[in-house]
């Protein structure tokens, strides 16, 4: 199913169970006596559907309940399109992955209802919602029969309605980074389930650790020949990749692959010898093609279409600089130890910025933006998206310099060791 039917059933599908489930729970636990304590968890579950980069900012909240209850004890259920995130960076195993298939309507039922059973046979006991405000993940994360179910709830606020189907309703705090969110989400467990809002707790000041990747040996000779790095002439060569994200689907947060083609241009002059690596899905194949046809094809190695997630990883790995907008390479290089020059525009770095020393954040801060946000599906009617088109060529390519100059002088420091 497009991203934009998904949308739609979450809205207006998503409305109806929620109420739904939400008097069903009211009448299931009417003469409940039991008192509320502070839940115990034994096997933790984390339903974050959507968004492969976001799902690099839950790792460390996976790892926190990973040292609470044990590796084997922790599952997530994503779409299956994001399933392959965290077996390869090896945070949980395939195996503890719960896939709904999202391909067609009825494919999306069939799954649901294999995951109410295998939640049962694995004996859930606790849910965590990772998406904020969600009618689709906090309906899958009731149907999961947990006891503990941790999620966001609206209360007062003018938050999307989905229901009254959380034991321990988390407060929406847009100035907390989306990282620090979930760790405070794994937090609320410690607490009294009737304590509204949650959670009165300080703030967390934890270090975020990202999981680092390592590819294995043949996938990185394959690489490493294609780029020519064990060439000695090249060791001193600057490589860059640029994933621009021309598909359609991204048109809001898009820099405009002219602005990229002039600062190849920039670059170009500026340093010769430069390799540049073009990434992104094969319907962009065609549009990143311009670069060759316009600059020359000395400098560029095409990729889009001819790479998988591990093969992606294994270029940051080998490549000095990443330039691309706010989007899932953004978050998936901070595993790595490549620069990372982001252009956020319709989203806040403040809430979403990639984490990781090597992060560069460029951001023209227009009152208008962030125009995308957890209220409004993260969707916009922009059609003039100035916030990108703000960041100048020459702002970027200063940027980009800068981290070129700063790993010529850290390789020359440890070159003397």
């Amino acid at each position: 199913m497009k991203s934009d039917t998904i949308r739609f059933l979450d809205r207006w599908i998503g409305i109806l169970l929620c109420f739904l489930l939400t008097i069903f729970h009211r009448l299931a636990t009417v003469f409940y006596l039991s008192k509320p304590k502070v839940h115990k968890p034994e096997k933790i579950l984390f339903v974050k559907l959507i968004e492969q980069g976001a799902m690099v900012l839950a790792c460390p909240a996976l790892e926190k309940a990973k040292k609470w209850v044990g590796e084997d004890n922790v599952y997530v259920c994503a779409f299956n399109k994001n399933c392959f995130v965290l077996p390869i960076l090896g945070v949980l195993p395939k195996e503890n992955i719960i896939e709904i298939d999202t391909s067609h309507f009825w494919t999306l039922i069939r799954d649901v209802i294999k995951f109410i059973f295998k939640c049962r046979k694995l004996g859930i006991d606790t849910a965590i919602d990772c998406e904020f405000f969600s009618r689709g993940s906090a309906i899958v994360t009731y149907l999961s029969g947990a006891k503990a179910r941790i999620g966001m709830h609206g209360f007062l606020n003018d938050a999307p309605y989905r229901g009254d189907l959380m034991t321990h309703k988390v407060s929406y705090n847009p100035y907390i980074h989306t990282s620090y969110i979930y760790l405070l989400m794994v937090e609320a467990l410690k607490e009294f389930p009737g304590e509204i809002p949650l959670l009165k707790v300080p703030f967390l000041h934890e270090d975020i650790t990202i999981p680092r990747y390592s590819p294995d040996k043949e996938r990185l000779e394959k690489w490493k020949q294609l780029l020519e790095k064990d060439n000695e002439v090249n060791q001193n060569k600057p490589y860059i990749i640029f994933t621009p994200n021309t598909h359609d689907l991204l048109r809001v947060r898009k820099w405009d692959i002219e602005n990229y083609l002039k600062l190849a241009k920039k670059l170009i002059d500026t340093f010769p010898n430069i390799t540049f690596v073009l990434t992104g899905f094969l319907e962009e194949r065609e549009s990143l093609n311009q670069f060759e046809k316009e600059l020359g094809g000395n400098y560029f190695i095409n990729l889009a279409g001819e790479t998988d997630f591990e093969d992606l990883l294994t270029l940051y790995t080998l490549c000095d600089v990443l330039v691309t907008n706010d989007s899932g390479p953004a978050h998936f290089a901070t595993t790595s130890d490549i620069d990372i020059v982001v252009l956020f525009g319709p989203e806040t770095p403040m809430l979403f910025s990639p984490v990781g020393e090597r992060v560069h954040i460029l951001y023209a801060n227009l009152a208008c933006s962030p125009c995308l946000n957890a209220y409004n599906y993260r969707f916009s009617f922009c059609e003039n998206n100035k916030c990108l088109k703000s960041i100048s060529v020459e702002t970027v390519f200063e940027e980009v310099y800068k981290c070129i100059q700063q790993r010529k002088n850290e390789s020359t420091i440890l070159n003397k060791k």
